[in-house]
């Protein structure tokens, strides 16, 4: 089995992975969403959790823009360059 055949199921692999964990970043934000919505409907709100929530809010919304402004311009080049392995493999350099 050539390089290029074995890169290509591990690519795969890391492109589901990372798009599970944009999703897995989305139910955690519609979760904190969720919770912060509760808590400033009530009569008393905890302001101190409502606080520390909104600091989970601003990680995880981090944390997902990393993923989608870093993670995923690489992910891109992996697949989109493995033609060029199985090129280099033939003999011909890209």
């Amino acid at each position: 089995m050539s390089t290029h055949e074995r890169l290509i199921p591990a690519t795969e692999s890391v492109e589901q992975s990372i798009h599970a964990a944009l999703d897995a970043c989305d139910a955690y934000r519609e979760l904190v969403e969720s919770e912060l919505a509760t808590l400033t409907a009530g009569a008393e709100p905890n302001e101190m959790l409502i606080k520390r929530l909104r600091q989970f809010l601003a990680r995880i919304e981090s944390i997902t823009t990393q993923l989608e402004d870093g993670v995923l311009d690489d992910l891109n080049f992996l697949t989109d360059r493995l033609f060029a392995v199985k090129r280099t493999e033939e003999g011909e350099f890209v």
